[in-house]
């Protein structure tokens, strides 16, 4: 389960109640999507930290591998001065290649030839997901502050994270980087499939929230 629980998330996911309509409610959930999206940065990124760091140490490059650490902490310093939906997208997304350019550099150095893809796949998903969610604002304003609220509850996370068990074992997940974009993908399609079928079980069936579902898979897609 470790790849996919890496990637997806294994619950926690801390969002708050807002509603929808003036401009007041719009910041109110622009905050709140805010805020989600650094809750579930700081379980994404430390655990695709630990992927890396230690497939480096696998390889045998020790050195390179103690420096990334280091490496990732002035990354993520360097990507927090500036704010999402504050900062205009384009330049958002800019600031985040510009924030990565030295940590990507060092972790390609010290992965195996076939795994190099990954800090690139890994960098054009965080790019895809903030393309979403300036493009896809109008979408969840609508329905998605009705249904945020039931994310926290305790069995929603509980089958979320149930699905995720059972897709990594289905996919046989490792710690291990796959060996190609191809491979990793036959992993992580399956377990995408884990959140937009949450969505889809605990979010009222509108027309908004379908397509919100299938334009967060679409995300998802154009990264892979």
């Amino acid at each position: 389960m470790q790849q996919l629980k890496v990637l997806c998330g294994d619950g926690g996911l801390s969002l708050a109640n807002s509603s929808s309509g003036s401009s007041e409610e719009d910041s109110t959930l622009k905050r709140v999507v805010r805020e989600t999206f650094a809750g579930m940065s700081q379980q994404f990124l430390p655990r695709i930290e630990a992927t890396i760091i230690s497939n480096c140490k696998a390889n045998g490059h020790i050195e390179a591998a103690n420096k990334l650490q280091s490496a990732y902490d002035v990354m993520k310093i360097c990507i927090k001065k500036k704010t999402i939906f504050i900062t205009p997208k384009n330049e958002y997304i800019a600031h985040i290649e510009e924030c990565s350019k030295d940590s990507l550099t060092l972790t390609r150095s010290c992965l195996a030839v076939d795994q190099k893809y990954f800090p690139d796949f890994i960098l054009d998903l965080v790019k895809s997901v903030v393309n979403f969610m300036y493009d896809d604002f109008d979408i969840m304003r609508v329905d998605l502050p009705v249904c945020i609220p039931r994310f926290n509850n305790y069995s929603v996370q509980r089958n979320y994270i149930q699905c995720l068990t059972d897709t990594a074992v289905q996919t046989h997940d490792t710690n291990q980087i796959p060996t190609s974009k191809a491979s990793f993908c036959q992993k992580f399609i399956p377990a995408s499939y884990c959140f937009t079928n949450m969505i889809k079980d605990t979010c009222d069936q509108t027309k908004n929230m379908d397509q919100f579902r299938g334009r967060l898979y679409q995300c998802y897609e154009t990264s892979l």
